[in-house]
């Protein structure tokens, strides 16, 4: 989008693959993500009439495209770019941003270079987020929430934050730090069952927010049904759709029978749904919550369980007694006969990426060549399609079939004092123990010889396992054995 010629023009700059020197800094960009997603990037040096036309021309964009009304269309400032804006192009540099994940470098007094291992531990305490990349933070930051009303903004009581009605729109300040400086994300919620004058003044107040804030924000436009990660994880699982109706004034209605889909695996990506309270809205991939005026009804329907093509062979080996396990423990007391869908890597049926907010069907093609694809040597698994498990009924108490395996290092039973091995451990009351700096985040070649590379945890001292896992070691032998990889995983010990 550009007004060089003296008038603004739309024109096409290019096609896939993009780089990112396409982009500059004088002009307004509008970037196609297949319909999916619509991008407005505008230039630190572009002029106010093609940062104010962005939007504009990118709704007549869409329009001509003939895509949905509900398409998102996101308006991104040029340094302040997401993580799913930046992965569509075949590069994205940061002046200063280190790169690799493997190792890390620095330099000594005497101009020598050291290689230390890369410190994980932040990507370990957000792994689900860090992993996906897209989302800007943790999610911790300030939110405040205004609906539209008269075509004015009027605050949202905190209380209610979360709950939002398909007849109302609403503006969303996220703040939060950025390279230790504020940085803000302003989302643009419009209900199906809106006015196209609300929706319309919900475009002008987010302008008027914005020219507020110097334009820093980063807008997001989001339809209902549509809400991104991030604007789910702001909301800490709290996030729930009423199908119609309004919270202006009061005005709520409260039906005596509701029905809600509910979708999500944690606090950062569930949302529940207002549906049709009939048994045709029902389907066995979601969870359901009836609510009545006298109780409320949890109904819950099939289990995917997805198997990456680098997975070893013990992963591959654990997973179908994991889910199993899974349902057998589910808080929530899940049938036993529920059907567990195998999913494969590269394989992955509409009926299982239907139910993420972005897939792309590419990825895996773009890493099958390189060493992320190699995980310990293992050559990629069969990738033909998916096969559905229907397990038979089962007994609740847990049977041997599921019992959590079981490993000892080896033991003498001679000696209950503590002296050290010839394998550079020590015997501590008949067991093989090491410093927990030999294993916690070692490779298999990077453990003592003797060790167990799948159960590191045994040669951990008991004071030590105390410490790492806040359990003792029979209360860890009593969690389920997907627990157990939980809490391996998180302590790199896995």
């Amino acid at each position: 989008v550009s007004d060089a010629t003296g008038s603004l023009v739309v024109q096409e700059v290019a096609t896939r693959p993009l780089t990112q020197d396409l982009l500059k800094h004088e002009d307004c960009y509008i970037l196609d993500q297949g319909g999916v997603t619509i991008f407005v990037w505008k230039g630190r040096e572009a002029n106010k009439d093609e940062k104010r036309a962005g939007m504009n021309r990118a709704l007549g964009f869409i329009k001509a495209k003939n895509y949905p009304n509900s398409t998102n269309v996101v308006l991104l400032n040029d340094g302040a770019e997401s993580a799913i804006f930046k992965q569509l192009f075949t590069k994205w540099s940061v002046k200063g941003q280190t790169q690799g994940l493997g190792k890390k470098h620095t330099v000594g007094k005497i101009a020598k270079v050291e290689q230390t291992k890369f410190d994980v531990t932040q990507l370990h305490a957000r792994p689900d987020l860090a992993a996906r990349q897209r989302m800007v933070d943790d999610a911790s930051g300030k939110v405040e929430v205004w609906r539209i009303e008269e075509n004015e903004l009027v605050s949202v009581d905190p209380k209610t934050y979360g709950q939002f009605y398909g007849g109302d729109c609403y503006l969303v300040l996220y703040t939060y730090v950025k390279t230790n400086r504020t940085a803000y994300i302003l989302y643009m919620w419009q209900g199906l069952h809106a006015s196209q004058g609300e929706i319309t003044a919900s475009a002008y107040q987010a302008v008027s927010l914005d020219d507020k804030y110097n334009g820093e924000p980063v807008q997001v436009r989001v339809t209902m049904g549509k809400e991104p990660r991030h604007f789910l994880a702001i909301f800490k699982g709290k996030f729930i759709i009423y199908a119609g109706g309004t919270g202006r004034g009061g005005k709520k209605e409260e039906p005596s029978v509701r029905l809600f889909q509910v979708r999500g695996t944690d606090e950062f990506n569930t949302k529940a749904t207002e549906v049709p309270a009939r048994a045709s809205s029902l389907n066995s991939n979601d969870i359901f919550v009836l609510k009545t005026d006298q109780t409320t009804y949890l109904w819950c329907g099939k289990l995917f369980l997805w198997l990456g093509q680098s997975a070893n062979t013990y992963e591959r080996k654990q997973a179908d007694m994991l889910a199993k396990e899974y349902l057998q423990t589910h808080p929530a007391g899940r049938d036993l006969d529920t059907p567990i869908i195998t999913v494969k890597q590269g394989s992955e049926p509409l009926t299982f990426t239907g139910w993420f907010n972005a897939w792309d069907s590419h990825k895996w093609s773009d890493l099958n060549d390189t060493d992320l694809n190699r995980k310990g040597g293992q050559n990629p698994g069969s990738t033909s399609g998916f096969s559905q498990y229907q397990p038979h009924s089962q007994p609740h108490s847990q049977s041997p079939a599921f019992a959590a395996p079981t490993f000892n290092p080896p033991v003498s039973r001679g000696s209950s004092s503590a002296s050290p091995t010839s394998s550079g451990g020590t015997l501590v009351n008949g067991r093989v123990c090491y410093e927990r700096e030999l294993l916690v985040n070692k490779t298999s070649d990077e453990l003592p010889k003797d060790v167990d590379p799948e159960k590191k945890e045994q040669y951990l001292s008991d004071a030590d396992f105390q410490d790492i896992f806040g359990m003792s070691r029979d209360e860890f032998a009593d969690a389920p054995s997907w627990r157990q990889v939980i809490l391996k995983k998180q302590t790199n010990l896995f």
